[in-house]
């Protein structure tokens, strides 16, 4: 079964991205080129020494539009804290997203290449991971076509403890909890996923290819991370309005 709702108008929503950050002080980098379209990042730091550092990253599937067009809905209506140093990847795979295909244009998920490092887009994204501080907390947004309902992966830390279940409970009221004891072959409870990252690296479905937490995880450069799944199968409104709560909850948990 492949996704077969909505898909995203890849040009037009680069160019409204690009013009919001701008327009709400966000400094704009490329992280590389993708068959000839750029994979953008956006910086904002604030005046202070110290502040919250935070790293959200989206758009790596190209069958998940809600996750770049949530992005795009805070950075318009600015609901991106001045106090916070911002990092944000809002598309990082946006030829998958114009192919309505999950992989990139050589069919590769690129969420299973931060081990191995064989696309230059994630040899980019690791480079740029490696070569930056790291950050107190990351959001990997997506969407899972199989799931009956939003639930999230916690790679639990002192930092975010507790914060899962305040997360499900405000998404609760927007769009409906997975609340299978089991889901993409994981124990769950709740919605929450809270796997050993031992167990996650082990994972034998996984087959020694990381996806983009671990790697953050694994090198030290986070001290909390969330993966947020909105379920595909629910009209687009829905799933990027539970992204957008996801977002904001996690933020207001700082």
């Amino acid at each position: 079964m492949s996704y077969t709702g909505e898909t995203l108008d890849v040009s037009a929503t680069l160019q409204r991205l690009n013009r919001a950050a701008h327009h709400h002080g966000f400094s704009t980098e490329t992280l590389v080129e993708q068959a000839g379209t750029i994979i953008p990042i956006f910086r904002r730091t604030p005046g202070k020494p110290g502040s919250p550092r935070v790293y959200i990253s989206t758009g790596m599937h190209g069958d998940e539009p809600a996750g770049p067009l949530a992005l795009l809905d805070l950075l318009e209506t600015e609901q991106f804290s001045q106090d916070i140093d911002w990092t944000l990847f809002p598309m990082l795979n946006p030829i998958g997203l114009r192919l309505n295909q999950r992989e990139n244009h050589d069919g590769v998920d690129l969420n299973r290449d931060y081990k191995t490092k064989d696309t230059k887009e994630i040899q980019a994204h690791t480079d740029y991971i490696d070569a930056s501080e790291s950050w107190d907390l990351a959001l990997a947004i997506h969407e899972d076509w199989e799931s009956d309902g939003f639930y999230l992966y916690d790679l639990p830390t002192e930092i975010t403890a507790g914060w899962s279940k305040i997360i499900i409970e405000k998404v609760s009221k927007i769009c409906p909890i997975d609340l299978g004891s089991e889901i993409d072959d994981m124990k769950a409870h709740g919605g929450i996923i809270s796997p050993d990252i031992g167990s996650v690296v082990e994972d034998s479905k996984l087959a020694g290819h990381w996806p983009e937490p671990i790697y953050l995880q694994m090198t030290s450069k986070v001290r909390g991370t969330f993966t947020f799944e909105a379920p595909s199968s629910y009209d687009l409104p829905t799933r990027i309005n539970a992204l957008k709560t996801a977002i904001l909850s996690s933020i207001e948990l700082m």
